[in-house]
């Protein structure tokens, strides 16, 4: 049941007791080698509705509040499986003050406990000033630890055209270990608007090396100290005759090195982007990305140098017709350790007036140097091909029926060239034995039908199956996406009927 209360035009509640979200689109399909955690943005409309309080951000894709932490995988491990047994969220919007708070439950499963979740949010209003304070505390009982994080973030105007926020962050955490780690860290970021075509934006950031904000929130990495800087210009009065009417210009540079000191690679980037007289879109990007330090890649088993590398980037997109759009993505450069990578996507589109939509991505790699982690400080370098095809279709013959298939799936296939291990002075050793080959794939689909049976009250048929296939040797790409396709780790015929009073 969800309840959805507005006492005053001021206030709001929203509460959900055993919710089910199975009708909801289902996440991108990514197979993930790096030890960054890929990133998904929230689908489930009870967290989605109302949350722009909580929206607090940072950089390194930070965010204080990611609700999709809530129902996860469990810390028992992702073959178990704990679901959202009660949610609510208050929010008060006042002339100057607006508060909230967030609750949610998670139900224990078999092997399995859930995890308990409170995040509270003030923000005040005063002349050009806006300033909030966070505060929010996960409880995992699985692993017997608990999460407390306080935010404050401010942004002020100082004039019409420049502005400057930022961000203090603690987290502290106890754990069953011999020391509770805490820890804290800062964002100061401004954005100057020297006339309507040029920009300038500047921003500073420490993040400590024992920084938690992952029970609940989302940041990439932590352990890192970075400056970085971006200006865009537009350029003014631009005809190249049918390759550009409107023209910007962009560059971005990031310092960056972790709290031990490391160097960690500089980047630098510029792009060229225009827009035809007939609206058509393309752009062209050149990026350097400096020797340096990867301090993440053996998860914590030493640092590894690489190589600086180059890269071109190259992106169409073909004027809308009536029916047909077309986008073109293409990358080339250096990767890994003197090898070469290429990576081009097609994305074609179809819209037939305003019932049918039909989208279709194929992107494909090829990388003779692509290194990943093995175990403890190895590390393997490979020829890698990678394949990924996803198509979209969304059909609504009437304001009541919508029906939305969503297709996805993707093969690796990594052919060992050598054996790496990381030194004590992070300069990688090249093994003399062989590194072993190894290919792996996975697909997913969902078929979902939504009938309107009055207003705000819907009857849902949604159809999901998805598998994966690993093999320790090197396979032809089709037959991978054929493996895939024919596996059922995960099946499920959904009906769900939600009704309004």
């Amino acid at each position: 049941m969800d309840v959805f209360w507005r006492p005053t035009n001021a206030q709001r509640l929203n509460i959900a007791l055993n919710p089910d979200y199975g009708q909801v689109e289902s996440d991108d399909l990514v197979v993930n080698f790096s030890a960054i955690e890929v990133f998904f943005e929230e689908r489930r409309p009870f967290f989605i509705e109302g949350q722009d309080l909580f929206e607090v951000r940072g950089p390194e894709t930070l965010r204080v509040i990611h609700t999709p932490r809530i129902g996860g995988e469990p810390d028992a491990g992702p073959d178990l499986g704990t679901d959202v047994e009660a949610a609510a969220r208050y929010s008060y919007t006042g002339n100057n003050i607006d508060f909230g708070l967030l609750a949610a439950l998670e139900d224990d499963a078999r092997n399995s406990q859930g995890r308990d979740y409170l995040a509270g949010r003030a923000r005040y209003r005063w002349q050009n000033l806006l300033a909030g304070v966070t505060h929010s505390r996960t409880e995992r009982p699985q692993i017997n630890r608990i999460a407390d994080v306080s935010v404050f973030d401010f942004q002020y105007d100082l004039t019409d055209r420049l502005l400057v926020n930022g961000l203090w962050l603690y987290s502290n955490v106890s754990t069953p270990g011999p020391s509770d780690p805490s820890d804290s860290g800062w964002v100061l970021s401004s954005q100057w608007e020297v006339n309507p075509r040029w920009t300038h934006e500047l921003t500073l950031f420490d993040y400590g090396d024992e920084l938690e904000l992952n029970d609940l929130g989302y940041v990439k990495r932590v352990n890192r100290e970075q400056f970085e800087y971006e200006t865009g210009w537009e350029l003014p009065g631009v005809s190249l005759s049918r390759f550009a009417e409107d023209a910007e210009v962009s560059f971005e540079y990031q310092w960056k090195t972790n709290q031990q000191g490391d160097s960690l690679p500089r980047e630098w980037a510029t792009v060229f982007e225009a827009t035809t007289a007939g609206n058509a879109r393309w752009n062209v990007g050149y990026e350097y990305v400096s020797d340096g330090i990867d301090d993440l890649i053996t998860e914590g088993q030493g640092n590894v140098w690489f190589p600086s590398t180059t890269t071109l980037v190259m992106a169409y997109e073909a004027a809308p017709t009536s029916i047909f759009r077309l986008g073109l993505e293409f990358e080339a450069g250096e990767s890994g350790y003197s090898g070469q990578r290429t990576a081009f996507a097609l994305l074609p589109s179809i819209q037939i007036g305003e019932s049918l939509q039909f989208d279709l991505e194929l992107a494909y790699e090829l990388n003779d140097s692509w290194v990943i982690w093995t175990e403890d400080n190895g590390l393997g370098e490979y020829d890698l091909e990678e394949l990924s095809l996803a198509a979209n279709v969304y059909y609504s013959p009437s304001t009541r029926h919508e029906i939305r298939l969503k297709v996805e799936s993707t093969a690796v296939n990594a052919k060992g060239i050598a054996g790496l291990e990381a030194s004590h002075n992070s300069y990688p050793v090249f093994l003399a034995d062989a590194i072993e080959d190894f290919s792996e794939s996975a697909f997913a689909v969902q078929l979902r039908y939504r009938y309107e049976l009055s207003a705000l009250s819907e009857a849902f048929i949604v159809y999901s199956r998805g598998g994966e296939f690993e093999s320790d040797e090197s396979n032809p790409i089709n037959k991978l996406l054929s493996e895939a396709t024919n596996a059922r780790d995960d099946e499920t015929l959904l009906f769900k009927i939600k009704l309004h009073f």
